[in-house]
């Protein structure tokens, strides 16, 4: 808004500050006026107000009052004065006005009356007038509303707005602000149209007083229909609990890649499924069960086809149903995960000797190992090699490379001639036209360049049955490229085509999970989910064997295992994962576990009987393992304590201990008048017993062992136990008497020197060496 007057002087008088006319007139010296300029730039104006020419004229005393824009203040006869801006100096996108402040309020917006004796200030404002916008949602098709939408305007004095909105925001002139939306999905988004077609792509600047919508119009575009899409696990891939089988809930191998595609649409058990199963079996059993789990999966979509998404041995029992007369033309793409289509080398180390890895630093390796020994311990087989042959377990010889990968000194030996056979790939090699026929195959490979077993030099064994085949020579595991799992050359032999990611094996699943979303759906996804895992974690595995149900109570009192009074579960140790107490086969995994002591309660089911607990401890080490046996009676509680100390790499069954008992008086550490005198030259038996925190005599996985006895003191007190001369105990072992349910260590004193007190000492497998003192004479 610009207004004023303009007035006409001769130019003498224009140049003046102060000039008066007329006849003098009498007032008071004190009255005059001041002239000021102001310029507001809060709207992103530049104007600095200079020249600014204003002026003050009273008409009745041709009295004028006039500055460049300085303040000026003018004593001035009183009247009515006309106040004037030079408008032709104030740019565009600025509003004018006059403020006056004294006694006397303004007599218009542009003139202002001073009474005698006033001292009046007039201030010429000049305020920028900040540009205004608006950001319009128009929505084509769907069920979608604009206010569904949020819409931004990025900048210095950004703001956002629902889609619906009539509001005008103002902002800064001469600012680049980027338009963005957020809103419902399957929704194309247009251009941005602005008035006056100011914006560029999707940004847009504005000059001062400017009044503009920009409008963005998204049009909707129906979802794809997605075929569903079962995960299939690779070998360890699958824990057991109360009977029903869960993909992965240790390391959380696919909860990236499972995550990943609900993030982007697919529904878990609408068109998401997993398929966990029993990997110790045949892959030719598992894949009938996966058939019977897509029939399942068609009965829920009611559609023709299905996906599936394979790690690592999962791929092998997809392939068999796939390559199988049985199947029904039901799956459409086939992605693959670090498949071993010809097998892995690092399999013939379990096959040959009940070895997975000799790597410690493979926690997955060890823990293998570890599942494997129990198993075969609770089955009753003397080790992990009788495991695995003679029950068998099959997915492991379902492994076996079908290639020349053993040497014989520089000599490569040709396949099947002297190597353990796999007729399950080779079958599946002699059909895999069938696999490319009937669906559409994706493979994606892992990489670690160097790091993958390849095969071995060998020579004959001294140890058969293990190494049939010839047992490893120092030095003589081969490795080569792939993804520390299996060779290149078996994860890529199913297709020429593939995609090569620079991670392991088990890490694969989970940095596969946008190229897998975009393989399934053609889209890439909007979200992807990489919390990552941690298979370096060390872990403690606690497992029973027994008519036992257990309760597991960490050293920061939270609880894992059976809920003895409800018969629920406590799920309250963080990253644990407990089998459930429904089957025989009942555990408890807790992954990076605290340091310190954990309480192990256990209560007897069905008629009781012996039992034995074992807990290992697994780190980039190695692993250590302590164990506790004893009998139950049924709803018996019985509590065991197990030390950790991960610092030192040390698992330890604690014992309480009682002292040593008769004939040997325990006066704790002390030489007194009741310590046991024994004659020189006899027999002094040595007994003791290991018991729980609560008393329960139990055996220890390992004998007491007796240490040398230390010589102190000379001493004359007279022989106050009775003469023994049982035959003495040899080698350094406690003998444990099942009778008395106590150990004994018959020591002979024969040939030690008497008139001494003796500090005798037992070494007990929870670490600790107990003690005290007796005399010979």
């Amino acid at each position: 808004m610009r207004y004023g007057r303009h007035f006409l002087f001769s130019g003498a008088l224009l140049f003046g500050l102060f000039c008066s006319f007329g006849a003098p007139q009498a007032f008071a010296a004190d009255t005059n006026l001041t002239l000021a300029k102001q310029v507001i730039n809060d709207g992103g104006g530049t104007y600095t107000g200079s020249p600014g020419y204003i002026q003050a004229y009273n008409p009745d005393t041709q009295t004028l009052v006039w500055t460049d824009g300085s303040t000026t203040t003018q004593v001035v006869p009183p009247g009515l004065y006309d106040l004037w801006e030079d408008l032709d100096s104030v740019p565009s996108g600025y509003e004018s006005r006059w403020n006056c402040a004294g006694n006397s309020q303004p007599e218009g917006v542009d003139s202002v009356r001073i009474m005698d004796g006033e001292q009046v200030t007039c201030t010429a404002v000049n305020d920028d007038i900040a540009p205004t916008l608006k950001l319009v949602k128009i929505v084509n098709g769907g069920t979608a509303q604009p206010s569904d939408w949020q819409l931004t305007a990025a900048g210095n004095g950004s703001f956002t707005d629902t889609g619906g909105s009539d509001a005008f925001h103002n902002v800064k002139a001469d600012v680049i602000y980027t338009l963005t939306e957020s809103g419902p999905s399957n929704y194309t988004p247009g251009s941005w149209d602005c008035d006056f077609g100011h914006q560029i792509g999707n940004t847009i600047n504005l000059v001062l007083a400017e009044v503009v919508t920009c409008t963005i119009t998204n049009t909707y575009s129906p979802p794809a229909t997605l075929d569903p899409v079962i995960i299939i696990p690779g070998i360890l891939g699958s824990w057991e609990k109360n009977g029903v089988w869960l993909i992965d809930p240790v390391f959380g191998v696919y909860n990236d890649l499972i995550d990943t595609l609900a993030a982007n649409g697919y529904v878990e058990e609408q068109d998401l499924f997993t398929f966990p199963y029993n990997w110790r079996e045949s892959n030719v059993e598992t894949a009938v069960l996966l058939q019977e789990k897509i029939n399942e999966v068609q009965e829920i979509c009611d559609c023709q086809k299905i996906d599936l998404v394979a790690h690592s041995m999962g791929g092998l029992a997809a392939r068999q149903y796939i390559q199988s007369d049985s199947y029904e033309n039901d799956v459409d793409q086939m992605v693959f995960l670090g498949t071993p289509h010809l097998g892995a080398p690092k399999t013939y180390l379990m096959w040959e000797a009940g070895q997975y890895t000799n790597n410690p630093l493979e926690l997955g390796g060890q823990l293998f190992n570890l599942i494997f020994k129990s198993e075969a311990r609770k089955n009753g087989y003397s080790d992990v090699f009788s495991y695995v042959r003679i029950r068998p377990i099959i997915s492991v010889q379902e492994l076996l490379p079908i290639y020349d990968y053993i040497f014989d000194g520089r000599n490569l030996r040709e396949y099947p001639d002297n190597y353990p056979r796999n007729v399950f790939l080779e079958d599946l090699r002699g059909s895999v036209n069938l696999l490319t026929q009937r669906v559409q195959v994706e493979n994606i490979i892992g990489s670690v360049e160097g790091n993958t077993i390849t095969g071995y030099t060998i020579v004959p064994s001294d140890e058969l049955p293990k190494w049939e085949h010839g047992k490893p020579t120092n030095g003589g595991i081969l490795r080569g490229d792939g993804d520390g799992t299996v060779p290149f050359l078996s994860s890529v032999s199913v297709a020429p085509e593939y995609q090569t990611i620079n991670v392991d094996h088990v890490t694969l699943p989970s940095s596969a999970a946008r190229p897998v979303y975009e393989i399934l759906t053609g889209q890439e996804p909007e979200t992807i989910v990489s919390n990552g895992i941690q298979t370096d974690l060390p872990l403690l595995w606690v497992i029973l064997h027994s008519p036992i149900d257990m309760q597991i109570i960490a050293p920061d009192g939270k609880r894992l295992g059976k809920d003895f009074l409800t018969n629920q579960e406590f799920d309250e140790i963080p990253d644990a994962f407990y089998s459930g107490f429904l089957t025989d086969n009942e555990y408890a995994v807790i992954v990076n576990p605290l340091p310190g002591e954990y309480r192990v309660k256990t209560i007897g089911t069905g008629n009781g009987g012996e039992y034995t607990i074992v807990a290992d401890y697994i780190d980039t080490q190695g692993d250590v393992e302590a164990e506790t046996s004893g009998i139950t009676a049924p709803e018996q509680i019985i509590e065991s304590t197990f030390t950790l100390s991960t610092a030192n790499r040390a698992l330890n069954i604690l014992y309480r201990w009682d002292g040593f008992l008769q004939p040997i008086n325990d006066t704790a550490h002390k030489i007194t008048a009741n310590t046991s005198v024994f004659k020189g030259g006899s027999t002094a038996p040595i007994k003791l017993q290991l018991k729980r925190a609560d008393g329960t005599v139990i055996q220890a996985a390992s004998a007491p062992q007796w240490l040398e006895p230390q010589k102190g003191a000379a001493m004359n007190a007279s022989v106050d136990e009775t003469v023994y001369s049982d035959p003495a105990t040899t080698g350094s072992s406690f003998t444990w008497d099942s009778t008395t349910q106590q150990y004994i260590y018959n020591w002979s004193t024969k040939g030690v020197k008497a008139g001494y007190w003796y500090k005798i000492f037992v070494k007990l497998d929870d670490g600790t060496t107990q003690w005290t003192y007796i005399g010979l004479r």
